[in-house]
């Protein structure tokens, strides 16, 4: 299944959103831009870790994708996110050169597109322009750095349709295949492309391992039995997922299972799922907005600002809570 998404000539423009399908009826959340709504930055702790790129979500003109040196914590805007524009997702490129934007330059065209961010020059490239009703977010990149995964979800129906695309970089007019429906958060984990499973109550429960003919495998988590967010790789292409914390009558934090493209106001701890089956990872459980791994930590987006985890311990860097999302 294909769909091709026409091109079109947008001009350079932008802002940071955070999309919040709270339920399939309720149209994507856009942050006011005329009232600060978090703290400004606040460099607190530092540490020897690569460059980190991350979303700031203020007032405009404070909307900002940013680079950040944990090891000095010094920080400088890479691309300032025009008004009535939005950004849902960014991933750095496996070259370092740039990066993958989920993007429009204006929030009432309804749609969100792909384009490249040098982050050198802060010139932004469009891929792949928003068609109204559809947005493509949560982008990832594969190992060749050829192909943009996103999620794709369609509100042009009676609800929304889920499903994990690819967008190939190689080709002169990129289009977006879907590669699976029902699926959310795509992550290429040793070349095969893992996600999360959406389930008829909009759940994820299991992590979906896409296979070329269409019949994914499945890898659980405590039994299926805990609802499932931010899919990350860390160290030798293991998976590592975060696992939602419970109330006693079994169910979510909220009593109810999470939305497929939720609030992100849950705390979560960090699972890896591995050869042995899933078991906890990570430190103690925090509200996460976004995440990517590397190969030996995992840069979290949460409730309070920027942290980094390694192994079972976490440094907060940042405390703003602006930080949405962030990229390695």
């Amino acid at each position: 299944m294909r769909i091709v998404l026409a091109m079109a000539a947008l001009g350079v423009a932008g802002a940071v959103w955070s999309i919040g399908f709270a339920s399939p009826a309720v149209a994507p959340v856009i942050p006011p831009d005329d009232t600060p709504f978090s703290l400004d930055l606040r460099v607190v702790a530092s540490m020897d870790h690569e460059i980190v790129y991350a979303v700031e979500q203020r007032a405009r003109p404070h909307y900002r994708i940013f680079e950040f040196d944990p090891a000095t914590g010094a920080d400088r805007t890479v691309f300032s996110v025009p008004e009535d524009a939005i950004v849902s997702g960014i991933a750095r490129s496996p070259d370092d050169t740039s990066l993958a934007v989920a993007y429009t330059p204006d929030h009432n065209d309804a749609g969100t597109g792909v384009w490249l961010l040098d982050p050198d020059s802060g010139a932004m490239t469009e891929v792949t322009p928003g068609v109204d009703g559809v947005y493509l977010v949560d982008p990832s990149w594969a190992a060749d750095g050829t192909t943009v995964f996103v999620t794709v979800v369609d509100r042009r129906g009676d609800g929304d349709a889920l499903a994990v695309g690819a967008i190939d970089l190689t080709d002169p007019t990129p289009t977006v295949e879907v590669l699976a429906e029902d699926v959310i958060e795509p992550l290429e984990v040793d070349g095969v492309v893992h996600a999360l499973a959406v389930d008829d109550d909009l759940a994820r429960r299991r992590v979906a391992v896409l296979s070329a003919d269409g019949d994914p495998g499945w890898l659980t988590v405590d039994d299926g039995g805990r609802d499932l967010d931010h899919l990350v790789r860390v160290g030798d292409d293991e998976p590592v997922v975060a696992v939602l914390d419970v109330i006693d009558d079994g169910g979510v934090t909220f009593g109810e299972p999470a939305w497929a493209h939720g609030s992100h106001v849950v705390p979560s701890t960090w699972w890896s799922i591995g050869v042995d089956g899933a078991q906890p990872s990570g430190p103690d459980a925090v509200i996460v907005h976004d995440a990517v791994g590397t190969d030996h930590s995992i840069v979290e987006a949460t409730g309070t600002g920027l942290a980094i985890t390694t192994g079972t311990s976490r440094i907060e860097l940042i405390t703003s809570r602006t930080i949405r999302f962030v990229a390695v």
